[in-house]
């Protein structure tokens, strides 16, 4: 039974340990889980955060679609949210987004993409380019 215990323990604390890191690494998880696997999708390689993102907006998730270019640059970026300035806010820094274009039998393509974007602390951390 004290085994049992310290299992439960341990799995309920190593969760709670978790969940930042989880929610700090979600997009670096996307990209080498599809680094591996695919190679018909564009994968962010530099990644400009949004400054002074207002307190409101943390903890949001956003859907952004974006056509990246045979280039990697990001083109007809839209934000899906009915709030004009969270689009003034990250269109421009979505924009000065780099990928790793997708690939079709080797050759590098344009593709339209959805990203769900969760806003938090790392979107203002320099550290994430």
């Amino acid at each position: 039974m004290k085994s049992i215990k310290l299992i439960v323990g341990a799995a309920l604390l190593g969760g709670l340990l978790a969940a930042p890191t989880f929610a700090a690494t979600n997009l670096d998880r996307y990209v080498d889980h599809y680094k591996v696997v695919r190679t018909d999708v564009p994968l962010p390689a530099k990644v400009v955060n949004p400054t002074d993102l207002p307190a409101r907006y943390i903890g949001a998730v956003v859907n952004v679609t974006l056509t990246v270019d045979a280039t990697g640059q990001p083109r007809d970026i839209a934000l899906e949210s009915p709030d004009a300035e969270l689009a003034n806010l990250l269109v421009p820094v979505v924009a000065q987004w780099r990928f790793t274009p997708a690939q079709k039998d080797g050759v590098p393509v344009a593709k339209r993409i959805l990203l769900p974007l969760a806003l938090g602390s790392k979107y203002q951390n320099p550290s994430l380019r």
